[in-house]
């Protein structure tokens, strides 16, 4: 798996163990805690790595994998010439370190890059792809024979030093040190640049590479690339049982979805003919966020046909039709695969039966697997049958069985009829009816409640289940020890949903307890919007027998309360008491408190002004001096002409830093020249009043932030997964609804502090960042974020969350870096305030944009679906822009390292970015607050 940049690693770790990927070696950093569940998931943690291209050190301490002493350190060619190597799309000439330099910065490199991160695998890049040569310097001089050996040493290194080694391309001198090899699957008649991680749009689009050289035309690689006519499997006839073999990196299994979609079909049988695996992508175009079903598909016709003969020999490779569309192989422990590569059906003969296998069908039979895709009744069935495992497709359901151990199986299936049958016979062999639960599973794999199942007969039961894939039904089916636990669950309904502040609250309280075994002093509480103790309305205990249940009725104090809050009931057993599953223990149910502002002894009426531009949605922010009332207890309200009230709006006050604030937004246009009045209400005692109620919770551990517009995450102090509001449904003004609007697809992967240091695109920390909540309510949220990054680069952030916008005040100890770098996971316009433009889409590099534009003001970026614009609220000197595979790259440089401020303004589409200057004036322009009196 390659492209791991951007993405939530541990998410992805969790994500992929509960669609049964067991086994993958995984590219790139992470944090440490997340790398280590990795490991501990049974995956290969892996890092890319390159001795031979280099670019120049600054000094010896400089040295580093492609940075070394130029032009000392590069081969010396016969003619007395450097000799080069990589070069970019852009034309950035890398040279080539003399081999006999390898070991020598390996030895600086991988330790170091061990003690930070849990790896146990190393990609070396090019040693094992390029051929022979000799260096004529005279302080390093090389032979053929000793270039190859230098390939050899440095490979045995990292071998010893306990890692998995793969390497690029194959080559035979290598295979004692290599465990797998990328690129051995593939022929190279490529006409895209593939090195280059470009990916082509259509069969038609040409390519040059980076001397000019025009790449062949598709069609060559269509015939001698991925043709099936002319590739007969020498390398794996010789070492399919010595070393794994898997694609190129720009020639995986999904890098052609775009153009070809029936390419990954081919890659599949190729894999299953060969008993090989696939190579897949994680990056915005890969298939496991472009069509993840596509990537479990190809996971489970491979890699599990690869685990049964790895380490057995291919001992034959035939074609079994004139047009050579047929073909099989048998390997050493009896295992035969045929598959099936032409258009027309195929009728295998297998011990006096007929078996036909369709276009891309195939049949395999050995003793530790059996799958096929073959012609059912005119319906095409897939079919992967091996110890505890067992997965079927058909046109019409999808289902996948595991044993996870002899008393629970789980489940991953949809069918068209909304039903399937399970048959657990063919992954278990005995089962407990009596003690047997079924549970949903979350997208995570957390049990959230029991499910309902019929038992038809013996082994076999019938679910319920979504329709397609993306409705797909999670299940866990549990028995014996597994269910001789108590699984407690709650519900809460509101009997009196719209009580006068200080009236009772009725409630009913269900507590049910759903497992095999009783249920001891069972904690429940009730609490107003958060489960933290000062919020608590309402504690008790009671106990519950196995399979039993019991109702309280109960009055609940609503002086604190006020407006619209979200009631929460909770039921918890003791620390050493497990239960089935968690996901149940509490119930949500709204409630609406008449306000009594009576209670409320302060007023202070404001008047906003909206000065010389529009307003939309604005947020107000008014600083207070000598504070009469408390912060949690602030309300607002706007004047009507008549100084009446006119109707609520959201309002929170915040001390921060020593200073106290109170922020409001005046929903709807406010034109220019106009006038709000506004009042505020505000209690003296401390207590009285719960805060307002933030439109989330928030939770360190797994910190969301949702707002009007955009929602994203907040990992490891890095905000990921930036989605704008679903256009279809936005609502304005923005207070005019109670809920937030549903949200697109991400179109940024994260915002990062970015430098050849501390990572292009991905933060290498030294320790955990530190994550402080400084304020969070119904308008803003606001976060400090400190980190100490690799070469002991630190940086402090201040993030505001607001409805439309977010601010990022930035302190760093060097400029050496971008602060707040921009990667897309959607492909959309670009322009800047000095009118470039460019088109993000990850096909290019610098695109004209990289430093054109001087001291600018803002850019954004834009599609019909979602829009962004980052405005410079201090001065910057350029834009920095790579739009390569990891997308985008866009940021702003700056010399200056404290006071750093930048706005990001996200919206639901754009058919321009003129939204950006109107942002930007609006900024630069804030309306006017005056206080009209007590």
């Amino acid at each position: 798996m390659w492209g791991v940049w951007g993405v939530n690693y541990a998410q992805f770790v969790q994500e992929a163990k509960l669609l049964g990927v067991d086994k993958l070696v995984l590219h790139g950093t992470a944090s440490r805690d997340a790398m280590q569940k990795a490991v501990e998931a049974g995956y290969l943690t892996s890092e890319y790595d390159n001795y031979t291209d280099i670019l120049p050190a600054q000094s010896e301490e400089r040295i580093d994998s492609n940075h070394d002493l130029l032009p000392d350190s590069a081969v010396l060619k016969a003619d007395g010439e450097r000799m080069t190597a990589w070069r970019t799309m852009e034309g950035l000439q890398y040279m080539k370190r003399c081999p006999a330099l390898w070991l020598r910065a390996a030895q600086k490199v991988i330790p170091s890059a061990l003690k930070a991160h849990p790896f146990l695998a190393r990609f070396i890049d090019v040693t094992t792809a390029e051929g022979l040569y000799e260096c004529y310097d005279a302080k390093h001089p090389l032979t053929r024979a000793d270039k190859r050996a230098c390939g050899q040493k440095l490979l045995a290194y990292v071998r010893s030093l306990g890692l998995v080694v793969g390497g690029e391309h194959g080559i035979w001198w290598a295979v004692p040190y290599l465990d797998y090899i990328e690129g051995m699957m593939s022929s190279y008649q490529f006409s895209w640049p593939a090195g280059h991680l470009i990916r082509p749009q259509s069969k038609e689009q040409r390519f040059t590479d980076p001397w000019g050289n025009q790449l062949p035309a598709w069609s060559e690689y269509e015939k001698w690339g991925i043709g099936h006519r002319y590739r007969i499997p020498l390398w794996e006839l010789v070492f399919h049982d010595c070393v794994v073999s898997t694609w190129y990196w720009g020639d995986s299994s999904d890098w052609l979805l775009q153009v070809d979609p029936e390419i990954t079909n081919r890659k599949d049988l190729f894999n299953i003919l060969y008993g090989t695996i696939p190579l897949m992508w994680l990056d915005p175009q890969g298939a496991w966020n472009r069509d993840r079903q596509r990537f479990v598909r190809t996971y489970r016709l491979t890699s599990k046909l690869h685990e049964a003969v790895a380490l057995y020999e291919m001992t034959s490779h035939e074609f079994l039709t004139p047009d050579r569309a047929v073909q099989r192989t048998r390997f050493a422990d009896g295992t035969v695969c045929v598959v099936n590569f032409g258009e027309e059906p195929y009728t295998l003969k297998v011990n006096s039966r007929d078996i036909v296998l369709p276009r891309y069908g195939f049949w395999v039979k050995g003793p530790r697997i059996e799958q096929s895709r073959v012609l059912v009744n005119g319906e095409t069935v897939t079919t992967v049958r091996a110890d505890g495992y067992y997965f079927r497709e058909t046109p019409s359901e999808w289902v996948f069985l595991r044993r996870i151990d002899s008393e629970q199986v789980r489940v991953e299936a949809f069918a068209k009829r909304s039903r399937v049958r399970i048959d657990l016979r063919s992954v278990v062999k005995g089962w407990d009816r009596r003690t047997m639960l079924v549970y949903y599973l979350s997208s995570l794999g957390e049990r959230t409640g029991q499910s309902q199942y019929e038992w038809i007969d013996d082994g076999q039961i019938q679910l319920r289940v979504g329709t397609d894939w993306n409705s797909k039904s999670l299940y866990d089916i549990l028995w014996g020890g597994h269910t001789r636990h108590p699984d407690i669950a709650v519900n809460l309904q509101v009997l009196t949903p719209n009580p006068a502040q200080g009236k009772p609250i009725a409630v009913k309280m269900r507590v049910r307890n759903g497992g095999f075994a009783p249920a001891q002093s069972v904690r429940l509480a009730i609490y107003a919007d958060e489960r933290i103790p000062a919020y608590r309305l309402w504690q008790g205990k009671i106990s519950l027998d196995a399979r039993a249940e019991q109702t309280l009725t109960l009055n609940l104090d609503s002086s604190r309360l006020d407006g619209t809050r979200i009631l929460i009931a909770e039921a918890t057993l003791g620390t050493d008491v497990k239960e089935i599953a968690t996901g149940v223990n509490t119930s949500r149910a709204p409630v609406q408190i008449q306000r009594d502002l009576k209670r409320w002894d302060i007023r202070l009426t404001l008047r906003v002004e909206a000065g010389t531009i529009d307003r939309d949605d604005e947020v107000v922010v008014v600083p207070i001096e000598n504070v009469l009332f408390t912060p949690e207890s602030v309300r607002a309200y706007l004047l009507g002409e008549d100084g009446k009230l006119a109707g609520e709006i959201p309002v929170q006050c915040d001390r921060v830093d020593g200073r106290t604030e109170v922020v409001f937004v005046i929903p709807g246009r406010m034109p220019a020249g106009s006038v709000q009045r506004v009042a505020l209400y505000g209690m003296r005692r401390a207590g009285a009043v719960l805060p307002p109620r933030a439109p989330h919770p928030w939770h360190a551990e797994s910190a969301y932030i949702w707002r009007e517009t955009y929602m994203l995450q907040l990992r490891e102090g890095v905000p990921r997964n930036i989605a704008a509001a679903n256009p279809d449904v936005y609502r304005r003004p923005i207070a005019s609804g109670s809920a937030l609007p549903p949200f697109g697809e991400p179109f940024i992967s994260q915002l990062v502090f970015s430098s050849g240091k501390t990572g292009w695109v991905e933060e290498q920390s030294t320790r955990p960042a530190h994550v402080e909540l400084l304020a969070h309510g119904p308008v803003r949220t606001i976060v400090r974020v400190s980190r100490e990054l690799q070469g002991g680069v630190t940086y402090t952030k201040r993030y505001t969350f607001y409805p439309q916008y977010f601010d990022v005040e930035i302190e760093t100890s060097t400029n050496e870096a971008t602060y707040s770098r921009a990667f897309y996971r959607q492909e959309g316009n670009y322009e800047d305030s000095g009118g470039v433009k460019a088109r993000v889409d990850g096909r290019g590099e610098a695109e004209g944009v990289m430093g054109a534009t001087k001291e600018p003001r803002w850019y954004a970026v834009y599609s019909s679906r979602w829009a962004h614009a980052c405005l410079a609220l201090t001065p910057m000197d350029a834009i920095v822009y790579w739009d390569s595979s990891a997308m985008g790259g866009i940021g702003f440089s700056t010399s200056k390292m404290q006071g750093v401020r930048l706005r990001y303004v996200t919206l639901p589409g754009a058919e321009s970015a003129s939204f950006a200057e109107q942002w930007y004036r609006r900024s630069a322009q804030t309306a006017r607050v005056v206080t009209e009196g007590n």
